[in-house]
């Protein structure tokens, strides 16, 4: 090693610190360019350099540093020190675990033996300093071995095959050239050279190493000195022998490498240790003895503690096996209970490794994150109404399901999922022939092992979603129990203000995002020079809420991501600081989180829990496949027909639209709703409504606008204008970056053409010119997302682009749309052109209207009906033969997959040219409809309002008895929707606001069924 081999391992944070500063850069600035790259924008790099008291020529300057001169204005770090220490002490030819036998050259040397021998000085130092039994010491090792191999394993897979590569390796086999590899690398001589080379590393080893025996150290001293406590208080006074065993692997390592640990002793008797103060767990417990007191059915299971300065013990709770089915029932009432509970609390975290099932009784084992503070997340969520009423919901509990989704697979990490045997959406790391010098890193989904949050009967676990309705009956009922005696919490005296100086945790991220990016941290690329890391740790400042809080935090972030830890935050219900480590505040809230409990539980009303349990019910529908257009059997109502008079139309879409008043969230003078929104087709989530017609706002904004105008009602206009506000902003934020905006697309109703559609729609129903300009801003964003390789659907693509831009000239006269529209119809003739064998080939999709050749047809004969000419007639008509030769019904009779969408488009074709086949195509339709029966839903999309589209095209066409069957199913819908409401396109048919499968959609439908001609057709795009 040369005397200077350690100072690329000093951090930025280090070097800033050091005298002498290097003054100018090289000419080689690629390291410099990397770091101005990650930056989205000029002004966002200079807004880091300026945090760190850099500029440009700084940072450059730091980066072309020479490590003899770095090194000549530092001293030697305590790390480098002690790492030639260990070596100094490591021999020169090291014993293999194979190695002393005579078998040694047959023997096959595993990857995490070899890897293993390479760390082993660092584990040997590590564990000299831990005073304990053997067998403990040597499970310490074993652990502490396990950690060490994970930091080492890429650098030393990267090494082994330069190895390999360079000829280095002269056994005659893979595996016995992994063995003399290890032999090399495990020497002093190897181990020298591989930490000269990775300097981090070095640096890594000894400090996760000394953490890890100073943490194993504590444990043991405070268990020595707690015990006869523990005994007394924990095991009912029944000595349970020597501790064999401390199990430290029950949590992620926080402050120093401390962790949840299990010790075992003797006798089988079991505690857990937490290495965090207790007095949160200890007030906790006194609230549920209250609410059990309180509740007219048995309660919840708490969980004797004992405290101790700055840690604690608790009873270790074993999973157990309900003992019979009613006992499930019991579990998620209880479940239920604890929701409530942890609601009024402003609990979070709950996921999966949180709860146990102990028979009947969902057991919380950890409630370090009660009274969490709100911290900013993105500027358009801050503002968005209905996405801080999600933050401060019952799903902020993270006890109801939380799907994710990839391509890898489906996991709901909730504290009620967690489903064992399911694929991790989460690749990974693993390794392809390990063992041999041609290992190499690869990625795989793992199958997820579950946990103990599920209650079981007879071996198999519950299934949640099966118990929705014990879940909510045990909301309401600790709810209502809260509510009702919300004074014992609230008073001067309370059970609240105990929490007051309690130490509660702090997320400023996930766990896991903060997991993610200490793996990534361990890529050979990073650790040759820690300025690397640090850029990689960038990733602090690039995805977090610019605000100055979360600005504070990330030096600490930083810090503790080096020091191999997970960051760790804390506040004190009463106090505004935020804070890292003892007596270190670091940040300040704008209030309290005791004051903003306080207020919660002050604002706890029927209504709060009427949403409340809309978000309990749509979760629990995210949880399994459940295809996003399902078209079942006749479920609706079969109540006897109703006569659609306007009259009586006119007040169905009036209680549909109080529906959307009544469950808006309002603030900051706008508007948004939470809906159910499908994730992939077949998975669905939460959501605040973003900006699209289908699913987002202006689906709502439309409908109460066509309402307001009909019936002349101001809340309901006022309502619209709200909801599109965020609008400007939005598509400026777009235009700025245009990359964003080609991710969005034009379609006509996930992209910005239906976004334009909209606003143009809207300027005119609400007579306001402020919306054409936006609307303009919308139409010029459609233009530029026309682009190569985007979709040529109407749902998200160019076919649903041309189709909005066509009404939007018509509404507004822009000559941007008119031109916008023509370079959409070009770009699907040279996509036909491209594809040379039949009009279909060149579009994917099928024949269905929403992503398929017969909504393409149907979009450029719209466009030559306009003006656009006989090419674009052509090109569409053969779109939809060939839409109509493809079959479209997999979707049964819905609107965007299905013939009933298909006949839709070759009815209004047909306004403008004379096919057969198209009016075959309708004929078609509407004799599958009729042959169906009511459809389980009502909406646009997949519903009876898509049918009834249908319908009312085939007869304004002449069929001789579209009109009869239009009467008579407007006359059942009319009637169902009187008798049990709108059922929307859902999961359960549960109420989501958006247009194609939401509320919005349902009475924008109504409305057409007796105001045809005031009402143009959304679903269809039209402008009058």
């Amino acid at each position: 090693m040369t005397p200077d081999w350690w100072a690329r391992g000093l951090t930025l944070a280090e070097r800033l610190d050091l005298p002498d500063a290097p003054g100018v850069a090289g000419p080689d600035r690629r390291r410099f360019d990397l770091w101005l790259r990650d930056h989205p924008t000029a002004g966002e790099f200079a807004a880091r350099l300026s945090a760190l008291g850099l500029d440009q020529d700084g940072l450059a300057a730091l980066l072309d540093e020479d490590p003899v001169r770095l090194a000549g204005r530092s001293e030697r770090p305590q790390w480098a020190a002690l790492v030639e220490e260990i070596l100094a002490g490591v021999p020169d030819s090291p014993l293999l675990p194979a190695a002393g036998t005579a078998a040694e050259e047959d023997q096959e040397l595993t990857w995490a033996e070899g890897f293993g021998a390479v760390v082993a000085p660092f584990t040997r130092w590590a564990s000299a300093r831990v005073a304990a039994d053997p067998a403990l010491l040597a499970a310490f090792e074993v652990r502490l071995g396990r950690t060490l191999i994970k930091l080492a394993a890429r650098c030393l897979v990267l090494e082994l095959n330069v190895a390999r590569v360079s000829g280095r390796l002269t056994a005659d086999t893979p595996a016995r050239r992994f063995a003399e590899f290890i032999r090399i690398a495990a020497g002093r001589e190897g181990l020298a050279t591989l930490l000269a080379e990775y300097p981090v590393l070095a640096r890594l080893l000894v400090r996760v190493a000394g953490n890890a025996a100073d943490a194993y150290t504590e444990i043991l001293r405070r268990w020595a000195g707690d015990r006869e406590r523990i005994v007394a208080e924990l095991l009912a006074g029944v000595d349970p022998g020597a501790l064999v065993a401390v199990e430290v692997s029950a949590g992620d390592g926080h402050e120093g490498g401390r962790s949840v640990a299990i010790l075992r002793c003797e006798s089988g008797a079991r505690v857990v240790y937490k290495p965090r103060p207790m007095a949160v767990h200890r007030h906790f417990t006194e609230v549920v003895h209250w609410l059990n007191a309180l509740l007219p059915e048995p309660g919840l299971r708490p969980v004797a503690a004992v405290e101790g300065r700055g840690y604690g013990w608790s009873e270790f709770v074993p999973a157990e096996p309900c003992a019979a089915p009613d006992d499930l029932d019991l579990f998620y009432r209880r479940q239920g209970v604890l929701l409530a509970l942890l609601y009024a609390l402003d609990g979070t975290d709950i996921h999966y490794e949180n709860l146990i099932a102990h028979g009947a009784h969902p057991v919380l084992i950890d409630v370090e994150t009660l009274f969490h503070p709100v911290l900013k997340q993105d500027s358009d969520s801050d503002h968005d109404p209905a996405a801080q009423a999600l933050y401060s919901s019952v799903h902020r509990v993270a006890l109801l399901p939380r799907i994710y989704v990839t391509d890898a697979g489906v996991l709901d990490i909730s504290g009620l999922g967690g489903d064992r045997g399911a694929v991790s959406p989460f690749d990974s790391v693993d390794w392809d022939a390990a063992g041999t010098d041609e290992m190499r890193l690869t990625r795989r989904p793992r199958v997820f092992r579950g946990s103990h949050n599920r209650p079981t009967l007879h071996g198999l676990d519950a299934v949640p979603e099966e118990f929705t309705g014990a879940l909510l009956a045990g909301f309401r009922a600790g709810y209502d129990t809260i509510v009702a005696h919300r004074e014992d919490l609230l008073a001067r005296n309370g059970l609240l203000r105990r929490f007051a100086g309690a130490e509660v945790r702090v997320l400023a991220r996930t766990t896991r995002w903060y997991v993610r990016i200490l793996d990534e941290s361990t890529h050979p690329d990073v650790m040759r020079d820690a300025l690397d890391r640090d850029r990689l740790f960038d990733q602090l400042w690039l995805t977090g809420s610019p605000d100055a809080v979360r600005r504070a935090l990330l030096p600490h972030e930083t810090a503790d991501l080096w020091a191999g830890d997970v960051p760790l935050f804390s506040a004190r219900p009463a106090a505004t600081e935020l804070w890292h480590g003892p007596g270190r505040p670091v940040a300040c809230l704008p209030e309290t989180s005791l004051d903003r409990v306080i207020r919660k539980l002050r604002s706890l009303d029927r209504m709060d829990r009427y949403d409340q349990e809309w978000i309990i019910e749509a979760a629990m529908l995210t949880r399994g496949a459940r295809p996003e257009h399902f078209v079942g059997p006749a479920t609706l109502d079969q109540a006897p027909s109703a006569t659609p008079d306007p009259d009586r139309l006119l007040a169905a879409a009036r209680r549909v639209a109080d529906q959307l008043v009544g469950t808006a969230y309002q603030g900051d003078g706008r508007t948004n709703w939470l809906g159910l929104e499908p994730l992939d087709g077949l998975h669905w989530e939460i959501q605040p409504l973003g900006a699209g017609l289908a699913s987002g706002y202006c689906g709502p904004a439309l409908f109460l606008a066509e309402l307001a105008t009909l019936t002349h009602t101001e809340r309901y206009a006022e309502l619209a204008r709200q909801a599109v506000r965020p609008l400007p902003a939005i598509l400026g934020a777009l235009a700025e970056h245009p990359r964003h905006a080609a991710l969005i697309g034009p379609g006509g109703f996930a992209g910005f053409g239906g976004m334009a559609y909209a606003l143009s729609r809207l300027a005119t129903l609400l007579d306001d010119p402020e919306l054409l300009g936006w609307a303009e801003q919308a139409v010029h964003l459609t233009a530029s997302a026309v682009t190569d390789g985007i979709d040529p659907g109407v749902y998200t693509g160019v076919a649903g682009g041309l189709a909005a831009m066509v009404a939007v000239h018509r509404i507004t006269g822009f000559d941007a749309a008119w031109k916008t529209a023509g370079a959409c119809a070009d770009w699907l003739l040279a996509r036909r052109a491209r594809a040379g064998v039949g009009f279909a080939a060149g579009f994917p999709g099928g024949g269905g209207f929403a992503d398929g050749s017969t909504g393409i047809g149907w979009a450029l004969i719209r466009y030559a009906a306009a003006g656009g000419g006989v090419g674009y007639e052509e090109a569409g008509l053969a779109a939809l033969r060939a839409g109509v030769a493809t079959d479209p019904d997999p979707g049964g009779p819905s609107h965007c997959h299905g013939l009933t969408g298909a006949g839709i488009a070759a009815a209004e074709a047909l306004g403008s040219v004379e096919d057969p086949t198209l009016r075959a195509l309708v004929r078609r339709a509407v004799a599958a409809v009729a042959d169906y029966g009511p459809l389980p839903n009502h909406s646009l999309c997949h519903g009876e309002l898509g049918v009834l589209e249908l319908l009312t095209a085939a007869a304004d066409l002449g069929h001789p008895w579209a009109s009869a069957l239009r009467v008579r199913r407007a006359g059942a819908l009319l009637a169902s929707l009187d008798r049990s409401g709108p059922r929307c396109g859902t999961p359960e048919g549960i109420a989501t606001p958006g247009l194609l499968a939401g509320l919005a959609g349902i009475g924008h439908g109504v409305l057409r069924l007796g105001f045809a001609d005031k009402v143009p057709s959304a679903s269809l795009l039209r402008s009058r």
